[in-house]
């Protein structure tokens, strides 16, 4: 829930607010709003936020996953949300059922754009790119446009930073949370047809070396 509420607020108010989730929404309706107004209000765009979000979140539910429902499960290793906005923008958006190949095209990106960023890692510059995103999706844009025409999208990862990306592959990942991530994510890509929940679902990283290694375990090593 908490995770659905900053998502749909990002969406109708912009990312890095520090409001509590679920005060800007209750801001929407004070003494002098209709109750109708609010009972619309759930029916309609609150309902359509819901269905959206149930998609995203289906990855949960299925012990084997592939296509788009496999990246959501993947994005949900990474140790920050500001993706899940954008997703969410991703399902209100898209023309048409949310499978196939254009469906899963989208998401790819989206996928790629996300672990891009994790790998380069970005913090602030992150929450930049991804609300720019937000912003021309909105305008009805293109976020993923490698092109200058109309304007680059903002989840546009260029060449020389794909490849500092791949380079910071090879140096260590001292964060818990970020060394948790990368290696779920590695892991999964060896899943080459359906994503069990066992290779995913509640694991934990242990140290293959010892941070605080002495000599005796190098060598051993």
């Amino acid at each position: 829930m908490q995770r659905f509420i900053q998502a749909i607020e990002s969406l109708k108010f912009g990312l890095d607010s520090g409001a509590a989730p679920g005060e800007r929404l209750l801001e929407q309706f004070d003494d002098t709003t209709p109750p109708a107004a609010i009972v619309d209000w759930v029916r309609g765009e609150y309902r359509q936020m819901t269905d959206a979000f149930a998609i995203i979140q289906n990855h949960y539910k299925t012990s084997d996953v592939k296509d788009a429902d496999r990246r959501f499960r993947q994005l949900s290793f990474l140790g920050w949300d500001d993706w899940y906005p954008v997703a969410l923008a991703l399902v209100l958006g898209h023309k048409g059922p949310h499978k196939g190949r254009g469906w899963v095209t989208k998401i790819n990106r989206l996928y790629r754009a996300c672990y891009t960023m994790e790998l380069l890692g970005w913090r602030r510059q992150r929450s930049k790119q991804l609300k720019l995103a937000l912003e021309q999706l909105e305008r009805g844009l293109d976020p993923f446009n490698t092109k200058a025409e109309p304007e680059y999208g903002a989840l546009s990862i260029s060449p020389y930073l794909q490849r500092k990306a791949r380079e910071n592959l090879a140096r260590p990942f001292n964060e818990d949370e970020r060394r948790g991530a990368i290696v779920r994510w590695l892991e999964t890509l060896y899943w080459r047809e359906t994503l069990p929940l066992s290779c995913s679902h509640e694991a934990t990283v242990e140290h293959v070396l010892p941070v605080s290694s002495t000599k005796y375990w190098t060598q051993k090593f």
